[in-house]
């Protein structure tokens, strides 16, 4: 019976001419996701003249926070 499902792994950095993983490719795109929808509700509250109100989650995709500890 043939696997359907393999769990990914991290793959070794200092091997030589190293591609991308699946799971590396999957933050990725993620944080692309993260910011197209960050900046199109940027550009709503801009459109609507509230620039203020979009300004800050905007900026939490780029700077980390602190977090407790």
């Amino acid at each position: 019976m043939d696997r359907i499902r393999v769990r990914m792994a991290a793959r070794a950095v200092d091997e030589p001419h190293r591609a991308s993983s699946q799971l590396e490719l999957l933050f990725d795109l993620t944080f692309v996701m993260a910011v197209a929808a960050v900046t199109a509700q940027l550009a709503g509250h801009v459109a609507d003249g509230r620039a203020g109100a979009g300004i800050v989650p905007f900026l939490q995709v780029f700077l980390p926070c602190g977090g407790p500890g």
